[in-house]
């Protein structure tokens, strides 16, 4: 009823003549949408009047119950044990490869896996072989030669034998005849001998001529055959051949800033790593962990591993080996991790090398904590701290382990009370900025040290001292002071020797004229190339 009074009281005090207008539905509405405007307004700015930020309306909640401290990191599937097949080597062939089998491919031992360009190789052994047949009708033509050579000698010598013959009988028949004629017949009697004594010999000598000359025809032959042979082995060299049974899983090749997978095509080097041939029968993941929780993995913890392929997939491994140094974890990254292996229990044909998987390593398990999200808690004075629902105090607790979710409370905090996701007054910071900060304090510590060292060796860097302009660009270039008294006597008297070569007198240029002599300091041109310096100095104005 007051309300009603109210309202028809500042109605009246209108003039007449607007009352018709306040009547339409037009103005009411858009004066409730005003006043519901104020009124959000209001609820808006009402919690930054008293500097208090509500952001969510959930709530993080204390539970009581078991908990698994992990690490989950990604890793790789691969194999145990694996065979490696490598490209020969050779550093005077080209080792392109023209041929591959397919990746992921079922071999044997003794399939071939690959083939590299062999072109060279081929014409090589397309030549010896025409060298070969041309040795070959080399030794036949020798061969029909020396026959006849031989047959001409053998006749030769069956008529040396005949006419021997004769003479002999000739003398035999002139016995009775005169000395003239009997020393006649002896003489043609010796001259017959001779004749066949030299024949004789004349044979046996080409027989040995022509068995030094089928000789070296045939070690030619034989050494282009013996060169044939190898080049036939070198071509399996370049011929990538299974060493086992396995599946064809292609190796990542290449320089350190560009390495691919194996394909047709690519260029190898000698020596390097192409295909591997892993033992499926035994199974591991390859990951790589961070430096800060390097204590925390030993061998024989229990691990959990899922295939990012088949999510349903679950298998059980630990932990078998811990790398002892940091390495990078890509060739392109300057990250560095800690390598570990874990041993896959049991095994599945979808369960290939170079497949992606989660690993849940297990650190600790617990049946009955108190336990928060890690997202609730932050940190004031390197304290651990909460912040309850309905307050804007901070609650100081004491945190236990923590995996990526969750965190312990050892003290501080019952289960089931309600927490704020964020401080409501923003006086606090994150968890985990505190350390690292202080990681960051180290490494300035670190650095503060290793300048120290350069100091007590008399190198010091002045950083406030004057700066000179370089004549190419605007860019400054601070000197660094050395203390020469406390540097060894070597570099101190070098150092000297080139400070006081440095503040020599330079020579003054002057323009030469005829009846001027030279002085001391002073190096007299020509008026032509006095004006070089004076053009170039208004040129660089």
């Amino acid at each position: 009823m007051q309300v009603s009074t109210w309202k028809k009281a500042m109605f009246n005090r209108i003039p007449e003549k607007y009352h018709d207008h306040l009547r339409s539905p037009r103005v009411r509405y858009s004066f409730y949408g005003f006043l519901g405007f104020i009124l959000i307004l209001v609820l808006i700015l009402w919690p930054e009047s008293t500097g208090v930020k509500t952001r969510a309306l959930s709530w993080a909640v204390a539970a009581e119950g078991p908990i698994t401290i992990d690490l989950i990191e990604s890793g790789e599937i691969e194999a145990v044990s694996q065979h490696i097949v490598s490209a020969p080597r050779s550093w005077s062939a080209n080792l392109q490869i023209i041929k591959l089998i397919p990746e992921g491919q079922m071999v044997k031992k003794g399939d071939v896996l690959g083939q590299f360009d062999v072109s060279s190789l081929q014409n090589q052994i397309d030549l010896e072989k025409d060298r070969l047949i041309t040795l070959n009708a080399d030794l036949d033509k020798l061969l029909s030669q020396q026959k006849l050579t031989m047959s001409n000698l053998e006749r030769s010598l069956q008529l040396a034998r005949y006419s021997n013959e004769q003479a002999k009988l000739r003398l035999e028949m002139q016995k009775f005849e005169s000395e003239a004629k009997q020393e006649e017949s002896r003489l043609q009697l010796a001259q017959s001998e001779i004749e066949l004594n030299k024949i004789n010999k004349q044979l046996d000598s080409q027989k040995i001529i022509h068995r030094s000359q089928v000789i070296k025809n045939e070690m030619g032959i034989r050494q282009i055959r013996n060169r044939i042979v190898s080049l036939e082995e070198r071509i399996k060299w370049f011929t990538l051949i299974s060493p086992a049974e396995g599946m064809v899983v292609y190796k990542e090749v290449g320089r350190w800033n560009s390495r691919e997978r194996l394909k047709e095509g690519y260029t190898a080097r000698p020596g390097e790593e192409l295909v591997a041939i892993p033992d499926m029968s035994r199974m591991q993941v390859k990951c790589f962990i961070n430096e800060v929780d390097r204590l925390k993995i030993v061998p024989g913890l229990q691990a959990v591993i899922k295939l990012d392929a088949y999510p349903e997939l679950e298998f059980n491994g630990s932990v078998r080996q811990v790398a002892r140094l940091a390495q990078k974890v890509t060739f392109e990254s300057e990250l560095k991790g800690f390598l570990v292996y874990i041993d896959i229990e049991g095994d599945d044909p979808r369960m290939k090398p170079g497949i992606s998987a989660r690993v849940q390593i297990i650190l600790n398990q617990y049946n009955k904590v108190t336990y928060i999200p890690v997202g609730a808690i932050f940190e004031q004075d390197g304290q651990s701290v909460v912040f309850r629902k309905g307050s804007t105090k901070p609650k100081p607790v004491e945190m236990g382990e923590r995996n990526n979710a969750y965190a312990i409370i050892v003290d501080g905090l019952e289960p089931g009370v309600e927490l704020s996701w964020f401080d409501p007054r923003e006086s606090s910071s994150m968890l985990g900025l505190a350390e690292e900060k202080q990681r960051i304090e180290d490494i300035h510590v670190d650095l503060k040290e290793s300048f120290s060292i350069f100091e007590d060796r008399g190198i010091l860097y002045d950083y406030v001292a004057e700066t000179s302009e370089t004549s190419d660009d605007d860019t400054k270039m601070t000197k660094a002071k050395v203390d020469l008294n406390k540097l060894p006597p070597s570099i101190r008297a070098r150092l000297q020797k080139e400070q006081n070569a440095g503040q020599t007198e330079k020579p003054k240029l002057e323009e030469s004229g005829q009846d001027e002599k030279g002085k001391k300091g002073v190096f007299r041109v020509s008026p032509e190339m006095m004006k070089r310096p004076q053009n170039k100095k208004s040129d660089d104005k």
